[in-house]
């Protein structure tokens, strides 16, 4: 089992990619979305030892664009989602902050957040 969780780790290490920003870094995941893309996040300083993690708007942009709206069932599942993770949005853009200690925890959430609300594409 050991081995198997070292070849995903190591699986994971090869196909994401961080990037420095002006602002902190941009960070590749080999998660997919809907649309097959990686999920790239970005991370931000806020203080010494806060930081924001977010998506730079392309969830709620890409669900848009192609057209999804969110009726009340719909909509109730989206803020449960974003309720649960404690993921707040601005100006269309989901993000996350806590304590940089925390940030396996907060990326772990905001990821989880984040491809299950893209999922609802698929919501009719």
């Amino acid at each position: 089992m050991q081995n198997m969780i070292n070849d995903y780790y190591q699986w994971m290490n090869y196909y994401s990619g961080i990037q420095e920003k002006d602002f902190g870094y941009e960070l590749t995941l080999p998660y997919l979305d809907h649309q097959d893309d990686c999920i790239r996040v970005y991370i931000r300083n806020i203080s010494l030892d806060e930081i924001k993690i977010d998506d730079d708007g392309y969830i709620l942009r890409s669900l848009f664009a192609k057209g999804r709206r969110f009726d009340p069932k719909s909509w109730k599942v989206f803020e449960t989602l974003k309720k649960d993770a404690n993921i707040q949005i601005i100006d269309d853009i989901f993000q996350i902050q806590g304590k940089k200690e925390d940030f396996a925890w907060l990326l772990h959430t905001f990821l989880r957040c984040i491809l299950s609300i893209d999922l609802m594409i698929y919501f009719h």
